[in-house]
């Protein structure tokens, strides 16, 4: 018997663009790209995945929501057969990125959240913590499959017990806990290298 290989998932970094510098951005996201695909590019790359079979796709960053035509990769992926799911930082999310994400099928949104409020927000921004606190209840009110990304620390190491208890007590059923490695931003904050 001949095994057949086809990829089956793929994590798309659609734009390094991102509106926060992470002390732990494994990509040292700030400013979007020169060069990176334009729309129908981007267009034309789903009906790529979709011939390939792949049959979920991470759209990431920088954060995805900076760029103004996320919603049509995902809806277009979505048109492929093709599940889109979303990382986001959760600081743009509302009710209108909540109705662009439900109408262009995406299966799963994931917040990153690392850490408890004064943790997460030394990490990532002041008010971020609040922000994604909100939009995961928004999500929740609307039944959005909502998954939380932690990058562990030294700082959040000894919180994740209470920020398990946080994300069990919002309906979160499913978290994705990494290492953060010294590379990109955290190159520069190796003391919260673990």
């Amino acid at each position: 018997m001949k095994m057949i290989n086809k990829p089956i998932s793929a994590v798309w970094e659609i734009t390094m663009g991102c509106n926060m510098r992470c002390k732990h951005c494994g990509s040292s996201c700030h400013d979007a790209l020169p060069g990176e695909l334009s729309t129908d590019e981007a267009l034309q790359l789903c009906d790529d995945l979709g011939e390939l079979g792949v049959e979920w796709v991470t759209l990431s960053g920088g954060e995805p929501t900076t760029r103004k035509d996320w919603h049509l990769i995902a809806e277009r992926l979505t048109q492929n057969g093709v599940i889109p799911n979303l990382i986001t930082n959760g600081w743009l999310f509302n009710e209108e990125i909540l109705d662009k994400a439900v109408k262009a099928g995406v299966g799963t949104i994931a917040f990153s959240l690392d850490g408890l409020q004064e943790n997460h927000d030394f990490m990532r921004r002041e008010g971020s913590y609040e922000r994604i606190m909100r939009a995961i209840e928004l999500c929740r009110r609307r039944n959005q499959a909502v998954t939380a990304i932690t990058t562990i620390n030294k700082l959040n190491l000894g919180e994740l017990m209470g920020l398990k208890q946080e994300l069990v007590k919002r309906g979160v059923e499913q978290w994705q806990v990494q290492m953060g490695f010294p590379m990109g931003n955290m190159a520069d904050h190796r003391s919260l290298v673990i």
